[in-house]
């Protein structure tokens, strides 16, 4: 195994952000974090996870914390 996802870790509960942020920020917190390991999502993977009911839905505009911790297990 490498030695960077040997390193690799998830942020813990309490390092997540628990402030709403906007579809882009999201997607841009997530790439930032998965970028270690050489993975991405897109807006357009989000927002299809919504469609098939796989995460919340937004409230308002902003996400919850919630979706944060779905997305890291997806």
């Amino acid at each position: 195994m490498n030695n960077i996802t040997e390193n690799f870790r998830l942020p813990r509960y309490k390092e997540i952000p628990d402030i709403g942020l906007y579809l882009e920020q999201t997607v841009s917190y997530i790439n930032n974090i998965l970028s270690i390991i050489d993975i991405s999502i897109t807006s357009s993977m989000l927002s299809n996870y919504v469609k098939k009911g796989m995460l919340p839905i937004l409230s308002g505009k902003n996400t919850i914390l919630t979706r944060y911790l779905t997305l890291y297990l997806l």
